[in-house]
């Protein structure tokens, strides 16, 4: 039984099974977006997996696919409710910024290999990548504006001496504050603020056109950490795009295109990040992004399949700003 977190990975995984295995594809049964087929061999979701653990017990061996998502406290039942003997979880991002991920041990075992992609690419299993990290000026007012908001928001954490060290923390100690408390809210207002100045700085759509130009031959994928960004970048230039909002038909249409070429360029928000078989491309371009070592791996691993010819990743970091202190962390 393999455990994958969307239909599409459900849909890959089986194709994928069926082709490696030599068996016709409905010989594999699928459980999860309304089918309910349990057969010897057996892709189900992990929101199914988590509704239906009986079925789990049928099974000898339980693949965990981007076994990260496992440690969620919704997911970790389908691991503590089987018996299933032999576990295998997949990942190439484990580490949570939780830190849940030490859970793993003990919902699957002990970490028995690991290889990093700078390895990966020495053994020719992914392709030569360069990263340029190209640095983004805010204009005068904007700089102003940016530090107001920093303050707002800087001065409350210090009165309320609460520190913000993960995601998690910001969400308990600020988000869910801001529910029942003015100034929370007043902080949190403020720090929206600053990161829209910073991810929508003018002079990061520049250098957007000066690279769309530069790679005007090329397949090129754009990512966003943010949505608004996203439907900017594709009203303002033109380009597909894709977000949670893309309805499933349109998004597959949008996919085909960019794998035949019909679309060379293509924006896209976290919904790409896994779990979706993107074409191959040798360009991407992280116009915004956050702090989590996962989300970088995740979208260099975009444009790292073997091919001839060495892959580009351009990041846009705004300097001055809390973007410059992410980018740090997300390759640490």
């Amino acid at each position: 039984l393999a455990v994958v977190p969307t239909i599409d990975l459900l849909q890959q995984w089986r194709t994928a099974l069926a082709t490696a295995l030599s068996l016709n594809i409905d010989d594999i049964g699928t459980f999860g977006g309304g089918e309910k087929e349990l057969k010897p061999i057996t892709i189900i979701t992990y929101d199914s997996a988590a509704l239906y653990p009986r079925e789990l017990s049928r099974f000898g061996l339980l693949i965990f696919d981007e076994c990260h998502h496992l440690p969620a406290p919704t997911y970790r039942l389908i691991a503590e409710s089987a018996f299933t003997p032999l576990r295998l979880g997949l990942s190439a991002t484990p580490e949570r910024s939780d830190m849940a991920h030490i859970e793993l041990d003990e919902l699957i075992g002990p970490e028995v290999y690991r290889r990093s992609p700078a390895e990966l690419t020495e053994g020719r299993y992914l392709a030569q990548y360069q990263e340029k990290i190209i640095d983004i000026a805010l204009s005068g007012e904007d700089e102003i504006r940016y530090a107001e908001q920093r303050r707002i928001y800087s001065s409350f954490l210090r009165r309320r001496r609460i520190v913000i060290r993960s995601p998690e923390d910001f969400q308990q100690k600020l988000i869910f504050l801001s529910a029942r408390d003015p100034e929370a809210r007043t902080a949190m207002l403020a720090w929206r603020e600053a990161r829209q100045i910073a991810m929508n700085a003018p002079a990061k759509y520049s250098e957007i056109e000066r690279l769309l130009h530069k790679h005007a031959a090329d397949q090129v994928l754009l990512f966003s950490e943010y949505n608004p960004v996203v439907d900017q970048i594709s009203r303002r230039f033109c380009l597909p795009s894709i977000t949670y909002k893309t309805p499933t038909e349109e998004r597959r249409t949008i996919l085909d295109r960019f794998r035949t070429g019909q679309y060379t360029k293509l924006v896209t928000g976290r919904v790409l990040n896994e779990g979706v078989d993107v074409p191959d491309c040798r360009i991407a371009i992280i116009v915004s992004g956050n702090s989590t070592k996962r989300e970088y791996i995740q979208r260099l691993g975009r444009i790292l399949r073997p091919k001839e010819g060495e892959a580009l990743l351009y990041e846009l970091v705004t300097t001055g700003t809390t973007e410059e202190e992410m980018a740090k962390r997300r390759k640490e």
